[in-house]
Order: C-alpha cells, then sequence, then structure tokens
C-alpha cells in the first residue's frame, strides 16, 4: 500500500512543478496590432481564346452530321498548320419542328475552341475558316506560364511590404521588435481573366473576303494580391 501511495504523490508533483513551465510557455505580449497590406499590378493579357461554331440542319442525321464533322475537322487542321492548341468543347443534335409542331429534322451543333499566345496567327486562322464556322465568343487572359511567374514575383513583394510596416509600426511605438501571431497570405486575385467575352456576328469581322484582317486588343489584367497579418509587439 505504501508503494501505491508514493507512485500517487510522486505524479502529483511532477504535474505541480510543470505548471509553471507550462504557463511561461503560454504567456504572450499584450500589445498585439492586426493589418493588412496590398501589393497591386497591371498587366497585358498574352493569351487569347476563341470559340467557333458550325451548326447544320437536315432531314436526317446521317445527312448533316458529316457535314458539321468535316467543318470542325477543317479547322483542327488549320489549327495544326499554325501550332495552335484546339480542344472540342461542346457537341450536340437537337429535333427541329415545323410550324404545326411536328418533327421535320435534324440541327447538329458542334463548337470548338482555339487558344494561341499569338493573336496574329489566331485572327488569320479565324478568317480562313470564316465562310465554313461562326465566332461564337472571343475572350483574353494569361497564359500559365506567366500567371506563375506573377505570382511569385507578387508574393514576393507582398511579404516585403508587410515586414516594411511591421518594422514601421514597431519603430514608431517604440518597441523591441515584433513577433508574428498570424499570417494570411492570399493569392493574386483576378488572374487576368476577362470575364466578359465578346460576341462577333459571322459577317462581321475575321471575314477573309469582305475585310482586313481585325487588330486584336488583348486589354489589360489588374491583379492584386493581399496579405492580413496580426503582430505581437515586443516590450523586453
Amino acid at each position: 500500500m505504501k508503494r501505491v501511495k508514493g507512485f500517487i504523490t510522486s505524479g502529483i508533483l511532477l504535474l505541480v512543478s510543470a505548471l509553471p513551465a507550462q504557463a511561461a510557455e503560454s504567456t504572450k505580449p499584450e500589445q498585439q496590432v492586426s493589418f493588412s497590406v496590398q501589393v497591386s499590378r497591371q498587366v497585358e493579357r498574352d493569351m487569347m481564346q476563341v470559340v467557333l461554331y458550325a451548326q447544320q440542319s437536315g432531314k436526317t442525321l446521317k445527312e448533316v452530321s458529316p457535314i458539321v464533322t468535316q467543318k470542325l475537322n477543317l479547322v483542327v487542321e488549320e489549327a495544326k498548320k499554325r501550332q495552335i492548341q484546339t480542344g472540342m468543347t461542346n457537341r450536340r443534335t437537337n429535333i427541329s419542328y415545323d410550324k404545326q409542331g411536328k418533327p421535320s429534322g435534324w440541327i447538329d451543333y458542334g463548337e470548338i475552341t482555339l487558344e494561341s499566345q499569338d493573336f496574329t496567327a489566331l485572327s488569320d486562322l479565324i478568317a480562313s475558316v470564316s465562310e465554313q464556322l461562326a465566332v461564337q465568343n472571343i475572350r483574353f487572359t494569361l497564359s500559365d506560364q506567366k500567371k506563375q511567374s506573377l505570382e511569385k514575383q507578387m508574393t514576393e513583394e507582398a511579404l516585403q511590404a508587410f515586414k516594411q510596416k511591421a518594422e514601421l509600426i514597431s519603430q514608431n511605438l517604440q518597441t523591441k521588435g515584433y513577433q508574428i501571431a498570424n499570417l494570411d497570405l492570399g493569392s493574386p486575385s483576378d488572374l487576368g481573366v476577362d470575364n466578359q467575352p465578346v460576341y462577333y456576328e459571322r459577317k462581321a469581322v475575321f471575314s477573309s473576303s469582305e475585310a482586313p484582317s481585325m487588330q486584336v486588343e488583348s486589354g489589360l489584367a489588374d491583379l492584386k494580391i493581399q496579405v492580413n497579418a496580426t503582430i505581437y509587439l515586443k516590450n523586453d
């Protein structure tokens, strides 16, 4: 029985003796300051994305589908010549109806996406197939390479801005430095995506026979990255 009591007593002593150390570790400076800094940059969008579509109607699918497929294949062939990336975005068939609401045939519709950093080459491609396909929309964005490069640069700038502001606060409040309590670093917002697609009528632009090639302006992207921080000010 004595051995058991001795074991329990020693356990309590260890617990009590550990409390001051834990309390010391959890002690934090009393002064806290929360603030945010923001870095912004305006850059030119370097990627052009275009969606072209072909549509054909007729009595049977056997009649209309090969025509749409042929037109889409034409775009793929022309894109390969110019080293332009392509991708199918949508292909669908629907029943067409006459004025009495009765089935009268089929409509086949297909879309294809083109993407390139060479705006001139892509504009020329659109003009070359303008008699076969129409432009659904055009948008401009940033390439993946440019996004990654900008994110690295802007993150470094944002962290440097945080350090400068934290040091400025510490100096002006006459403290002996600071300690980071919380740091929330976001990614650049608005990574260059033009969220307002530009729509065009087929004959209005990019017509190789009726008008010269259109001059394309990609516009600028406003990028922002923000740091939200809380620091402890050291008094000793």
